[in-house]
């Protein structure tokens, strides 16, 4: 019997422009994007500035910002400079802004966008200009944290964009608050919008964890159409849920169709399909961009259930067009959301590291992040559990690590310590 959807806690997770001659057409197009979003000179000559080429066979050492509280270049410099001076390589910044991230009752609701300059999104402020700079000035990579289907801005404009999913409770469809990756204005819509934040000066990209389609998500008519296009089947949801069973205010699936795993598989697809359609044309900007996606820790510890509560599967997206993969190896929340204590979970963590080195088969595709705050309690995590973490991922391997979230009294001396011991 398997049951559907895990009980978790929601994730607080849990995104290099090629130097080209100034032909004509190159100029009309910065003075056109000038116009259009009001960058200035120095912005046009920092996005047209040789990118920077990292050392590749170096493992990541990374911190994951979540609070963008700079204000000043300054800022950055000081942040980034300290970064590199305790042995960090990389920095992935979040460029979006939305609901979620702001108190949902306060007067700032509808204040929503991107922290990067772009016609399709509101601009919060262009903190990733100060990132680059600061980034370029200490040979730090820059990966811009980027979401997809929860861009609110847009989708409390068209929520005729947004997806459908089926509700096991009243057995009906009905919209949800995603937008649907089979739309083709919202695939339209995105697409150029990550071919604006290819612009900027950056080495890599990574996908928030929302391009993911839960079990009963999905059922928007594009995406039937699509299905049936390209398998010759229509959707039936009476034929995918066959048995279910309510658990207090829950209903959970104990019995999935045959129909559900085909569709199931031709989710997975589609989505990777979606993410190198976004790929293709950021490297038409900008063809040294690399990418990575946000991983559920299931993908690792129950692959099966990745595939079902989230069409993730990393052994189909390995072929796609992502480089790096970014697993959310939290392992205070695994420990909640499996019933299992702090001590086996981070034990659990170098287990995770060594089926990803299996599957992907290269280490450097492979960055695990660990948790320095507990997302229950949003106390800090102490250093001795930061330490095992560590220690437990490197035994399997030089893959990279990722802090989440920064904080300023991480302790870097003793973190940089222990990444490098053998």
């Amino acid at each position: 019997m398997q049951l559907s959807g895990r009980s978790h806690s929601r994730n607080i997770m849990d995104l290099e422009y090629k130097n080209r001659s100034p032909s004509i057409i190159f100029l009309l197009f910065i003075m056109f994007v000038k116009a259009s979003v009001g960058v200035t000179d120095t912005d046009a000559e920092m996005m047209n500035s040789p990118p920077r080429i990292g050392v590749d066979d170096t493992p990541i050492l990374a911190v994951q910002l979540f609070d963008l509280n700079f204000r000043q270049q300054q800022d950055f410099d000081q942040l980034f400079q300290t970064l590199k001076s305790h042995g960090f390589n990389t920095v992935f910044m979040r460029v979006f802004q939305n609901i979620e991230q702001k108190a949902k009752q306060s007067a700032a609701r509808s204040v929503t966008g991107t922290y990067f300059r772009s016609p399709r999104s509101p601009l919060m402020r262009d903190m990733l200009k100060l990132a680059c700079q600061a980034a370029q000035k200490n040979n730090i990579n820059l990966y811009a944290w980027m979401t997809t289907r929860h861009c609110d801005w847009i989708r409390e404009k068209h929520r005729d964009w947004c997806d459908k999913r089926y509700n096991l409770k009243t057995h009906q469809e009905e919209v949800y608050d995603r937008l649907d990756i089979c739309n083709p204005h919202f695939r339209t819509f995105i697409t150029q919008l990550f071919e604006d934040l290819a612009h900027y000066p950056i080495q890599g990209i990574l996908f928030q964890d929302d391009i993911v389609l839960r079990h009963t998500e999905g059922f928007s008519e594009f995406a039937k159409q699509r299905y049936f296009h390209d398998t010759g089947r229509a959707v039936s949801a009476a034929e995918m849920y066959r048995k279910t069973r309510s658990i207090k205010s829950k209903v959970l699936v104990t019995k999935y169709g045959d129909t559900f795993f085909r569709w199931r598989q031709w989710r997975i697809a589609e989505i990777m399909n979606f993410l190198n359609l976004i790929t293709e044309q950021c490297r038409k900007v900008n063809p040294n961009l690399k990418f990575a996606l946000n991983c559920y820790y299931e993908t690792l510890t129950a692959p099966e259930n990745a595939r079902t509560w989230f069409a993730q599967d990393i052994s189909y997206a390995k072929n796609s067009s992502m480089h790096l993969f970014s697993f959310m190896a939290y392992h205070r929340q695994i420990a909640q959301e499996t019933n299992i204590s702090i001590a086996a979970s981070l034990k659990l963590l170098g287990k995770m590291t060594r089926n990803a080195c299996r599957v992907l088969e290269t280490p450097s595709r492979v960055l695990m992040k660990i948790q320095v705050r507990d997302w229950q309690t949003h106390h800090d995590v102490d250093w001795a559990e930061i330490k095992e973490a560590i220690r437990f991922i490197r035994n399997e391997g030089a893959v990279g690590i990722a802090l989440v979230p920064y904080r300023k009294n991480l302790p870097l001396k003793e973190i940089q310590g222990t990444t490098l011991e053998d």
